[in-house]
């Protein structure tokens, strides 16, 4: 059985490792892209991709907030400094909420 070449060795190594470079690179770039032009596809991905049911008692509370007509960033900003939820957790309650204001028929005109 004949030794491998070092060069062939290193010449595949780095085809290898470039190859690696590139895959990476471009996942990187696809999550980049992705959170810069749609902020809640994480979300959008989660309840209407994969058809996760909303927690009851998160839609209950939003549906109260719904009733008495909250903007939405009044919403956050209440979610986030009652320390009801980590800021992740209070951008997808935000998401939920407009998605409810959308099934009730969006804002009201006044």
């Amino acid at each position: 059985m004949a030794t491998p070449d070092p060069a062939t060795f290193f010449k595949f190594l780095g085809m290898f490792m470039l190859i690696i470079a590139m895959v990476c690179g471009l996942g990187y770039w696809i999550v980049v892209l992705t959170k810069k032009y749609k902020p809640d596809f994480r979300w959008w991905f989660k309840y209407k991709f994969m058809h996760r049911k909303y927690d009851e008692v998160m839609v209950a509370g939003l549906m109260e907030d719904l009733e008495n007509d909250v903007d939405e960033d009044e919403l956050l900003r209440s979610i986030i400094l009652s320390n009801k939820a980590d800021p992740i957790k209070a951008r997808e309650m935000k998401w939920v909420y407009s998605e409810l204001k959308k099934c009730k028929g969006g804002k009201k005109n006044e």
